[in-house]
């Protein structure tokens, strides 16, 4: 079942139909099932963090990625082409690194 509890997630408003999402129609608006099916034991767990939650990656972790995927493509493109992607891809690393530090910056 899925069910989304947040009502603003990145800046965003969550529409109420998700909340209500794969509930059974006969349910739908009937609060007190919602909190019926969340699996409490799990959710008050002090451990939850650690047997959860996929850690993030490391934006060196992705550089090195890029790395080894533009490796791969010079071996199959033109340089021209691989110059062009290598750029594209800095870029994209560049991109996440300023969107993660803005993010930290808000939470601050």
């Amino acid at each position: 079942m899925f069910a989304m509890y947040q009502s603003v997630t990145h800046h965003q408003v969550i529409p109420e139909e998700l909340l209500w999402k794969d509930t059974p129609p006969e349910e739908v608006g009937n609060v007190d099932y919602l909190v019926g099916v969340i699996d409490w034991e799990r959710n008050v767990d002090p451990a939850f963090k650690e047997k959860s939650r996929k850690m993030a990656r490391k934006i060196d972790e992705l550089a090195a990625r890029h790395k080894a995927e533009r490796a791969q493509r010079a071996q199959r493109l033109p340089a021209e082409a691989d110059e062009i992607y290598q750029f594209e891809a800095l870029s994209a690393v560049r991109d996440r690194v300023e969107r993660a530090q803005t993010l930290s910056a808000k939470k601050k």
